[in-house]
């Protein structure tokens, strides 16, 4: 996804999100960007401002689908404009504001939102040109997305470390979500003829083995 382009030397005034001035939004861009794009540097810094832990606060995260920023430990110019526009903010205070709602996108993992947020991650997180994502990143994402939502999630965590699986591709990164929404007690009407990967059909004998 990228952000609506400005053209160069007639940025307007406000964007078209309504109260979002422009200047004030490049002005706080500033306080954080290196060049034309804020680096991990300058996010490290922003985190620190609004008081969170990038590592464990999915606020910045959900705040990086809202930029929709295309490059790991980067948001450029325009996708911090676009991220403004979305939330309506201008200031470090409103961004501080608008921490409750980001978390909150990450809570209700049954929403489209969130759907589209998790998929966003996984495309994010992966390394460029890389069809799949590495397991220990995947496992630090699990851990802050749905380790709080389903019960067995730190069972499925130990089982894919166990079998030794070194990444996980998007089918299976999808499917991970789709599994915890229709499984979160357990698995007494899991169909091994469903529609799952394979991975899951492992996973699920893995947990009746050994619990």
């Amino acid at each position: 996804m990228r952000g609506r382009r400005v053209a160069r030397g007639k940025a307007p005034t406000r964007a078209s999100g309504p109260g979002v001035n422009t200047q004030s939004v490049l002005k706080l861009f500033s306080n954080y960007a290196s060049g034309e794009q804020i680096d991990g540097e300058g996010i490290g810094k922003m985190s620190q401002e609004l008081a969170i832990d990038p590592m464990t606060d999915v606020a910045m995260l959900v705040l990086l689908w809202k930029c929709g920023t295309e490059t790991p430990g980067v948001i450029t110019k325009e996708e911090f404009l676009k991220g403004c526009q979305s939330l309506s903010i201008e200031t470090l205070d409103g961004l501080k504001e608008k921490l409750p709602e980001l978390r909150q996108v990450a809570r209700d993992f049954h929403s489209q939102d969130f759907k589209n947020f998790f998929k966003f991650v996984f495309m994010l997180s992966k390394e460029p040109g890389s069809r799949v994502l590495d397991v220990e990143d995947a496992v630090s994402l699990i851990n802050v997305l749905l380790s709080e939502k389903v019960w067995w999630m730190d069972d499925f965590i130990k089982f894919i470390r166990e079998k030794g699986v070194r990444a996980l591709n998007l089918d299976q990164w999808d499917s991970l979500l789709e599994f915890a929404k229709n499984f979160p007690e357990g698995f007494e009407n899991f169909d091994p003829d469903g529609p799952w990967p394979v991975l899951f059909d492992e996973f699920v004998q893995w947990v009746k083995t050994n619990h």
